[in-house]
């Protein structure tokens, strides 16, 4: 989660050839993702990553209210997401079981899909029929980002999985959110209840 985020980041502000304004070097320096210290925390997490270590919660939440103070923190939260969920994937495509047939196939997928979700992000995932559902009752999101804005990278992270996994061409609606009264956020495939 953590390396996600700050190569969201990264992605975000480093200049565009299209750019109309000259960056200076001052001007280089108020953009976060392309700050110096920024590359090293990317380094060191993708070191923690290979050696298949976490970073601290404190520190994760830390991560998620810097991004949470941005102008653009919604679309830098649901490309860290996504970009966690292909790492996810990736780094578990060998218990893929992409030569099973069918039914046994989609089962076994299902549980990768269980697993990756609670693993990356504490997450419950309930697959039922046609609908996909997961769930999570810790509150790192809303501590994070009380107006809730946390919660993308969560949405986009269970979509990716599903398009990743099982096709899903769908949408994740935050059914439920602690941000807005709820006891826990819940994402469906299917709009309902808050949306």
């Amino acid at each position: 989660m953590a390396l996600a985020l700050l190569e969201s980041l990264r992605e975000q502000d480093v200049p565009r050839r299209d750019d109309s304004v000259e960056l200076h070097g001052e001007l280089m320096t108020k953009r976060l993702g392309v700050n110096a210290t920024i590359e090293r925390q990317i380094e060191r997490y993708a070191g923690l990553a290979r050696k298949k270590r976490t970073v601290s919660e404190e520190e994760v939440l830390g991560l998620l209210r810097l991004v949470s103070r941005r102008q653009d923190a919604r679309k830098a939260f649901a490309d860290a997401g996504a970009r966690a969920a292909r790492r996810a994937v990736q780094e578990n495509r060998n218990r893929l079981l992409v030569l099973v047939p069918g039914k046994v196939r989609r089962k076994a997928t299902m549980r990768l899909a269980r697993g990756l979700l609670a693993q990356l992000l504490g997450a419950r995932f309930e697959p039922l029929a046609g609908t996909y559902t997961a769930g999570i009752d810790h509150d790192l999101p809303t501590r994070a980002a009380p107006d809730g804005s946390a919660c993308v990278f969560y949405g986009s992270a269970i979509a990716e999985i599903l398009r990743e996994l099982d096709g899903f061409e769908g949408a994740m609606f935050h059914v439920e959110c602690r941000a807005r009264g709820g006891d826990r956020c819940v994402w469906s495939s299917e709009e309902r209840g808050q949306g």
